[in-house]
């Protein structure tokens, strides 16, 4: 579904001419997004609906949003519409109501920035198909998800092809590159009317790692062994917390996933809040004391290398238990 491909140095990069793509094709300026969403430091789309957490406004269909960084003009917040994830009747009827002002919607297929949540079946072909009904750019951020949920990314994996798609992290295998691609009607707006360039776009060391990276995926097993190595990682995790009387859920995709301690499996950013994430921080913290490192933020997934030892799985499985232990006590 790839037609045509520009190179990019970061994700934000990428988001960024994706949406003016976008924005030119259709000759409208809002974009929607969904709540827990990152989709890099543009001030375009740095907004959120979460500051003040305990203060969550209930309302589902426009929730108030406000800047995660100072400086940004104000004037960005009202070409957002800002709904939640997986909740496919409020983008439904935001859509019905709104298609005439919406240029794109804008999705990451897996939450990457809150816990791994994965979409609901049928969540992500219901934006396709408001998309195509209603004209609007369906943008799939792929920027943590490509080139590791499969070789074509969450578009392969879900089965659903957006009309433009980001990518970055995985495609430089950590060298700074990223790409932004697509549909030919809209990629080959760029030199006719919509500008994209750079001075380090494209240079060749960032090429040449993209391009050993992309043959290795191509060539070897990399990717389903990585997948394996996030399984046998969850089997230990779920191992270790059996062993405690705590309500927990991993949540996510093998190469990308979390550990929810809550009753009942995530669908949204909002479940965030009905999560004992205080409980997983302290519990992360005792990790990073014990030589295993995660983000210690409880919204930021486990990311899984083919590097990751069935030696490591077992120090980290060791390092959680103890953990676990002391944050009970």
């Amino acid at each position: 579904g790839v037609d045509m491909v520009r190179f990019a140095n970061s994700g934000t990069e990428a988001v960024m001419h994706a949406l003016r793509l976008a924005r030119a094709y259709t000759r409208r300026e809002k974009i929607i997004m969904f709540e827990g969403q990152y989709h890099g430091l543009y001030d375009g789309v740095m907004f959120t609906s979460t500051v003040g957490i305990d203060g969550w406004t209930s309302n589902r269909y426009s929730p108030v949003i406000f800047p995660f960084s100072s400086g940004i003009p104000e004037k960005f917040r009202d070409l957002i519409i800002m709904l939640p994830f997986n909740d496919a009747e409020v983008l439904s009827d935001v859509v019905e109501q709104s298609w005439h002002e919406v240029a794109a919607i804008l999705v990451e297929p897996i939450l990457g920035n809150c816990g791994g949540i994965m979409p609901k079946d049928g969540f992500l072909q219901t934006i396709r198909d408001l998309c195509d009904e209603n004209e609007i750019v369906m943008i799939m951020d792929e920027v943590k998800t490509g080139f590791r949920l499969a070789r074509g990314g969450a578009q392969e994996y879900f089965g659903v092809t957006a009309d433009l798609v980001t990518y970055a992290k995985s495609l430089g295998n950590g060298y700074p590159v990223a790409a932004f691609g697509g549909k030919r009607d809209l990629m080959s707006q760029i030199g006719e009317g919509v500008s994209h360039g750079g001075t380090y776009v494209g240079n060749r060391l960032s090429m040449a790692a993209a391009n050993a990276t992309l043959d290795i995926m191509q060539q070897t097993d990399a990717l389903a062994n990585v997948a394996n190595n996030g399984r046998k990682l969850q089997t230990a995790i779920r191992e270790v917390l059996s062993l405690f009387d705590i309500p927990y859920v991993i949540e996510g995709h093998p190469s990308l996933f979390n550990i929810w301690f809550a009753e009942e499996p995530p669908y949204e950013f909002r479940d965030w809040k009905g999560s004992d994430h205080s409980f997983y921080d302290a519990v992360a913290a005792g990790l990073i004391a014990r030589g295993v490192m995660p983000e210690p933020d409880s919204r930021e997934p486990w990311f899984i290398c083919e590097a990751l030892s069935d030696q490591d799985i077992a120090e980290t499985a060791q390092a959680l238990e103890e953990s676990v232990r002391a944050a009970l006590n």
